[in-house]
């Protein structure tokens, strides 16, 4: 009689001699039991046993024990159904195997497990923190396996991990950040631990550039100058960016720039960028300033007794920063613009109250406050109290 059916009799008897009755769901009648050897059959008392059902979740799924003193083991009161998968790993100091088999219609498995040492980790040759990062070399050095095994590698490097591979591996373009890199040697019983060696892959960005700052004023044409700020930290070649208010990143560019701007404040920036990164951007800020021209004079309009036509002049207003002027000229409320001294007004007919006004402007839009006069047209003499 197996030892198998000698559990399940003793499980039975125990739930009989006790009254104890147990549900389906209380207890699982799946069993896992099998032998540890070595690679030359020894058996392997007090190996570590872990065993798992594939596809299994909640209880019942997995258990771990120990070889008895004559390299057996059994797992009991596990979920296993005819078929289920059961892979089963163990190990001793640093033996270590594993293997797998399917669960029979008794919703057992026999499985043996052979173990051996596995390699002794390899060798990292580290690498030191670099800016070039267009290639990466990683060697490392593989020790004898422990029997004389077949070994295999495995290189992990940013997260992707190639399997059976040898040194020196390669890696192209690699981005710009700190690196983790693993090896270990693997036979077909299990892996060594893992080396692992860590270096930094970095890109400094060039220094800020130094601007000449443009003065306040009036002048609408301007000359940007700069220098860098030093040589590039990682000795890479360089180039400009320039930007001046909302418009778009000149790229590639050289000092100096002329640029013919409007009135108001006006923001211009230049970076000093590598192939891969740019410095902060330096900053200086300026207004280009129009002034208003000086108000024109006017010659006083007398009151008027019965003429039909007056004549009226006037001094224009001068410019400070040296634009061109034009005046406007408003008789009665109606405007005329870019008009000269003098005008004539015919007041035929017209018994009237007058105001007229004058201001000078510059081209760019900017004018003097209006100036104003008023006279009256009489019909008979101008009595006595406005003499």
């Amino acid at each position: 009689m197996d030892k198998k059916k000698i559990i399940l009799g003793l499980i039975v008897l125990i739930l009989i001699s006790t009254g104890i009755y147990l549900t389906y769901a209380e207890i699982l009648l799946g069993t896992v039991e099998g032998y540890v050897f070595n690679t030359t059959g020894q058996l392997i008392t007090g190996a570590d046993v872990q065993v798992n059902v594939s596809g299994c979740t909640g209880t019942g799924c997995g258990g771990t024990t120990q070889t008895d003193s004559g390299g057996y083991y059994v797992i009991t009161n596990l979920d296993i159904s005819t078929g289920n998968t059961i892979d089963v790993q163990a190990n001793k100091s640093t033996a270590y195997g594993n293997n797998s088999d399917t669960a029979d219609a008794y919703q057992a498995a026999y499985i043996n497990v052979t173990i051996a040492q596995v390699p002794i980790a390899p060798a990292l040759e580290p690498i030191n923190d670099t800016h070039d990062n267009s290639i990466i070399t990683f060697n490392w050095t593989n020790y004898t396996d422990p029997q004389g095994l077949a070994t295999y590698n495995v290189f992990v490097f940013d997260g992707t991990t190639y399997t059976n591979v040898s040194s020196p591996q390669n890696q192209t373009n690699v981005n710009f950040k700190e690196y983790t890199w693993t090896v270990k040697t693997c036979n077909a019983y299990g892996c060594s631990p893992e080396s692992s060696d860590t270096f930094n892959v970095s890109n400094l960005p060039p220094p800020v550039p130094n601007l000449q700052t443009q003065p306040d004023g009036i002048n609408n044409t301007r000359t940007f100058n700069w220098s860098s700020g030093g040589a590039d930290p990682d000795s890479d070649s360089t180039y400009f960016e320039f930007k001046i208010d909302s418009d778009t990143i000149e790229s590639n560019v050289t000092p100096p720039i002329n640029k013919t701007l409007g009135f108001g404040l006006h923001t211009w920036k230049v970076r000093e960028c590598d192939s891969w990164t740019c410095s902060s951007w330096a900053i200086d800020t300026f207004t280009i300033t129009n002034n208003a021209p000086s108000a024109p004079t006017l010659t006083d309009q007398a009151d008027v007794y019965t003429p039909e036509i007056v004549t009226l002049t006037w001094t224009s207003g001068t410019d400070p920063d040296g634009h061109s002027t034009y005046d406007e000229y408003r008789f009665n409320g109606t405007l005329s613009s870019n008009v000269t001294s003098p005008q004539t007004q015919d007041l035929t007919g017209v018994i009237d109250y007058f105001v007229w006004e004058v201001r000078t402007c510059d081209v760019n839009s900017a004018c003097s406050s209006w100036i104003n006069d008023t006279f009256i047209k009489y019909v008979c003499p101008a009595p006595a109290w406005t003499k």
